[in-house]
């Protein structure tokens, strides 16, 4: 009886041992939960972001957060659409904001802006590389914008599109253009043309236009997405809804955009406008990754002198072939790797 009785009080100082051990163990978890939030739905947290991508500097801020690694400095701006990345400006779908008192984006910023620019092979391995179709803009009666100085867009734009094809031809591509002449052609109709070429790029070519002859500086489109209003709309539309076919290459859209813009703001000094969105027509129906670029303010007296001049168009030229190659390049990469990967 004794020892029966002795039994019992050692089983007891156990199970409250246990209980003990249990509370403990209940707080810690409570303490990790507090530290470790879940991801918040529809959202990336941006420093995890930059985890993930090998960043080892993270510079946060009251209005912006920088992130630094290596090769590559992104910055990000509080309620803010824009971005810059090694300088060169991108325009995000939705703005920057904090949740949870963290630095967050939207996961479709996340997937299909930043990831593709930080991982272009991961994502470009199932695109071609060899058949460019370069559309000028406007023709025929429609003339585009018109300078001070009577300069017309259509005939700029088929400058610079007969500049390039010689200088992207002598790389080894194959290239095309929607127009030769001063013609019209309907924007679906030019679409259609890339699409029987079986083009692997699609640019089309621009000179801006606007009421203010202050505004400067030079843009490049990607095709919006779904859900999102483009980059200068007041407000969403119905249509903001509607998936194009164009979307089926949002992520060679971004990055062929970024290494256009890039280069053509490295080549020609001009003001970055930056990589923007919109719902062009060409854009949202072309049958590859397509990007359209503003290579200046016809309504601005001093880009409408550039636009004349033989020499900058050459430099605009010369940049649009080394960001349309600088593409290229990377899509042969990918197709490389994915050839490998078992």
């Amino acid at each position: 009886m004794q020892m029966a009785k002795h039994s019992y009080k050692l089983g007891a100082a156990q199970f409250c041992t246990f209980l003990a051990c249990l509370a403990t163990l209940s707080i810690i978890t409570l303490a990790c939960a507090k530290e470790a939030p879940k991801k918040p739905k529809g959202f990336t947290y941006i420093q995890q972001l930059a985890k993930t991508n090998g960043f080892g500097q993270i510079e946060v801020g009251v209005e912006a957060i920088t992130l630094r690694s290596i090769w590559t400095t992104i910055a990000f701006t509080l309620d803010s659409r824009r971005v810059t990345m090694n300088g060169t400006t991108i325009w995000l779908n939705a703005p920057t904001r904090m949740v949870n008192g963290k630095w967050a984006l939207t996961d479709i910023d996340a997937d299909k802006t930043i990831t593709p620019l930080l991982r272009p092979l991961d994502c470009l391995g199932h695109y071609g590389y060899k058949t460019i179709v370069l559309d000028p803009g406007h023709g025929g009666k429609d003339s585009g914008g018109v300078g001070p100085d009577t300069l017309l867009e259509k005939e700029t734009a088929l400058d610079i599109a007969r500049k390039l094809r010689i200088s992207l031809a002598g790389l080894g591509y194959k290239v095309h253009l929607t127009r030769e002449t001063d013609i019209s052609i309907e924007l679906q109709d030019r679409c259609e043309l890339a699409r029987a070429w079986k083009a692997d790029l699609f640019i089309s070519i621009h000179c801006n236009s606007s009421s203010s002859p202050h505004a400067n500086g030079i843009e490049s489109f990607a095709l919006s997405l779904p859900g999102y209003p483009s980059t200068n709309a007041r407000g969403q539309k119905a249509s903001d809804e509607v998936e194009n076919p164009g979307n089926k290459n949002d992520l060679g859209n971004i990055v062929l955009g970024h290494e256009i813009q890039r280069s053509l703001i490295k080549t020609s000094g001009r003001v970055d406008r930056g990589l923007r969105r919109a719902r062009f027509v060409v854009l949202k129906n072309a049958p590859c990754p397509a990007a359209l670029v503003e290579c200046g303010f016809l309504s601005n007296q001093e880009e409408s002198k550039l636009l004349r001049d033989e020499a900058y168009l050459a430099r605009i030229s010369k940049a649009l072939t080394y960001g349309i190659d600088n593409y290229m390049s990377k899509v042969r990469k990918a197709r490389l790797i994915a050839a490998d990967t078992p």
